[in-house]
């Protein structure tokens, strides 16, 4: 994963394999040590082999990183704290998130698995009853309305690739 500021594009971030996240900021010529390590716990335990992370689409300075709980910083990497409580990861690890475009409030994140959703910033999670066939890669949200998510799914199964939700 890598992110690429929106309002200055000397800023980047760039993840390693399990999680361990980098920023430059002179557009990445130099990288220094990492802001989120991936051998310790927290934020810095160990994610997915593509650890997911996202930037708040309304405020470059906050982004959300997926390991086997979410976690917030609001100063750019500098300090990182985690977003209430997801439980029924069945020890799984965050595969992948969303913010809605139209309501930031609103956040998806998914395991391979399980789908959960936020409504208030992430103070509190709900799973969502997805039931996919196969292992879940990536979330989309539609820009109008925050109820409505696209999720894709692994492998190859005839007409069952993409699942849409409008509720």
């Amino acid at each position: 994963e890598s992110i690429i500021d929106f309002t200055n594009p000397n800023i980047e971030y760039a993840m390693r394999i399990n999680g361990e996240l980098y920023k430059s900021t002179n557009g990445g010529n130099s990288w220094g040590n990492p802001i989120v390590n991936s051998n310790g716990s927290g934020v810095h335990e160990a994610g997915e082999w593509l650890t997911p992370l996202i930037m708040n689409p309304d405020n470059q300075n906050e982004l959300l990183i997926g390991k086997s709980q979410v976690y917030r910083s609001s100063n750019g990497g500098t300090s990182w704290s985690q977003l209430g409580s997801i439980s029924g990861l069945s020890g799984d690890k965050i595969y992948s998130m969303a913010y809605a475009p139209s309501n930031i409030q609103i956040i998806y994140v998914a395991s391979r698995k399980d789908v959960f959703r936020t409504s208030d910033g992430g103070s509190t999670w709900t799973q969502l009853n997805v039931n996919p066939s196969l292992d879940i890669l990536s979330l989309a949200v539609s820009s109008s309305d925050p109820q409505k998510l696209w999720i894709t799914q692994s492998h190859y199964s005839s007409g069952d690739r993409v699942r849409q939700s409008s509720d």
